[in-house]
């Protein structure tokens, strides 16, 4: 059984022949992420590879190789222990509940593992190895070939044109210029108009009313 895209699902053997469904495969919402749930935590290692799907794809498709392998070899000794508690007339449905749930556990651990692993490995365009050892080694990922190809990276034909601040400086300085000269003259006369009010005002007699 597999709850997401093939690319980044953990594939566990879940037996028709139960009394129930593991928990991890049975519940869950679209509505709110939960990293208990198979369909998300398939989901969240496939989102995260697929940022980084050249680097990452690799890494997934090895963890994905040693949990269903893992999974095929335990088969086997499921189906001779279900076939033993058949002969001895036992409950076989149980048994084989049992045993999904404990396939639907180990997947689920495989993805929280295989997440935790790949935003360790890679992140910020970077990809970080020899984890184990005393140093570390971190590379740079580098930019896709198809968008190195269509910015022109690799054409030396292309010239960049290059600016200089000789025309700029100019035009900055001519509009600082006229936009002071403007302020000037409307300051001068603002302050014309409010003199001669001023004055006409002075000019004007008032006399005293008296207060009843």
């Amino acid at each position: 059984f597999g709850p997401y895209a093939p690319h980044a699902t953990m594939y566990v053997p879940i037996f028709a022949a139960s009394t129930d469904v593991p928990p991890s495969a049975s519940q869950g919402s679209l509505r709110h992420f939960n990293k208990s749930a198979l369909f998300w935590s398939n989901l969240a290692v496939g989102n995260y590879a697929s940022t980084w799907y050249k680097f990452a794809r690799p890494v997934v498709a090895a963890a994905q190789q040693v949990v269903e392998a893992d999974a095929l070899a335990a088969l086997q000794t499921v189906y001779d222990g279900a076939h033993s508690v058949l002969a001895s007339q036992g409950d076989v449905a149980d048994f084989l509940t049992r045993a999904s749930h404990t396939f639907a556990d180990k997947g689920l651990a495989a993805s929280h593992s295989l997440f935790d692993a790949l935003v360790t490995r890679f992140h910020d365009g970077s990809i970080v190895s020899d984890l184990t050892e005393a140093s570390f080694t971190v590379a740079s990922m580098g930019y896709p070939q198809s968008w190195l190809d269509r910015v022109g990276y690799y054409d030396d034909n292309i010239t960049t044109s290059q600016s200089t601040d000789e025309n700029c400086n100019v035009y900055l300085s001519g509009s600082i210029v006229g936009s002071f000269c403007v302020l000037v003259v409307l300051a001068l006369a603002g302050g014309f108009h409010l003199g001669q009010r001023a004055n006409r005002m002075g000019k004007t007699k008032r006399g005293y009313a008296y207060i009843q």
